[in-house]
């Protein structure tokens, strides 16, 4: 089975949203934008729980290597990329298999970012880089990147539960 994996993450936001799918697109005093919402602290995510390796074997998790494990698959490596310099102006729907990334860059996964070129780094422990309007944001400039990327689910993987596990997204 093939699968494309997509995922946005905005850098800068009042509370920081990451998004498997497409999220509000409009927004009025009533409903207001997902990344804007503080009820909204997460989209299609799983109960959170203890994070363990499913190894084939007792043997195996005594050798204590998670690549050698034939239930886990990493993900790292090249993804398409689009740096959108606010939510408001990103890729909404490049979720959609049809969406074209052909003239999207590639961005090393694990990596941020800024230090792969992408924007300027920003640390700050004393002051925002931006204007505090909690729980709106600035229109000007919050970065949001979209990745997306095409991998093959192992055939031995059929009819059993996937998920996608990101750590310190």
């Amino acid at each position: 089975m093939k699968f494309v994996f997509v995922i946005a993450c905005a850098a800068i936001v009042a509370a920081a949203t990451c998004a498997a799918n497409a999220v509000s697109e409009s927004a009025d005093n009533n409903h207001p934008h997902d990344w804007e919402n503080p009820a909204v602290s997460e989209i299609n995510r799983e109960a959170p729980r203890a994070y363990f390796i499913p190894y084939a074997s007792a043997e195996q998790a005594m050798e204590a290597d998670i690549w050698s494990s034939p239930n886990i698959s990493s993900l790292n490596g090249l993804w398409k990329f689009k740096l959108s310099h606010t939510p408001f102006v990103r890729p909404a729907e490049f979720y959609k298999d049809e969406w074209n990334t052909d003239n999207w860059k590639t961005i090393n996964v694990p990596a941020n970012w800024e230090l792969e070129g992408y924007d300027v780094p920003i640390y700050t422990n004393i002051r925002y880089p931006h204007e505090a309007t909690p729980p709106t944001i600035q229109t000007q400039y919050n970065p949001v990147g979209s990745y997306k990327r095409m991998f093959t689910v192992p055939d031995a993987w059929n009819g059993r539960e996937i998920i996608l596990h990101f750590g310190a997204v």
